[in-house]
């Protein structure tokens, strides 16, 4: 039987790949506002944000990582649009479908601690 691959970092996860790989790996999450990150007039990621229907998380693809890490994105719960200081920080590798199982994860644990 082979090992499943695991995911490599991407240098740099864009807003369409991010949300066309949300509407692939967690359909019934939202993308809202993602939007690409300019430095000196280069692409070189995408902050934006993404919801359940109750609950947000905040993400930024463009996360300088320490020397020796790999590239990673920082995700965290929001209150919604235009709350980029809400919860605990949270990393992930950078990579669209790590990005967006993460977010996933995120949600889901809110929900059901929200549940009781």
């Amino acid at each position: 039987m082979a090992t499943p691959m695991k995911p490599k970092a991407e240098p740099v996860v864009l807003a369409v790949k991010l949300k066309n790989a949300m509407k692939r790996v967690r359909p019934d999450i939202e993308a809202v506002d993602v939007k690409n990150t300019l430095l000196h007039e280069q692409r070189v990621g995408c902050t934006g944000y993404f919801t359940d229907g109750e609950r947000w998380v905040f993400v930024d693809t463009d996360i300088l990582p320490m020397l020796g890490e790999q590239p990673r994105a920082l995700y965290r719960i929001c209150k919604g649009p235009g709350d980029t200081t809400g919860g605990h920080n949270h990393f992930c590798l950078r990579n669209a479908d790590v990005i967006c199982r993460s977010v996933g994860d995120l949600l889901d644990r809110e929900r059901r601690r929200a549940e009781g």
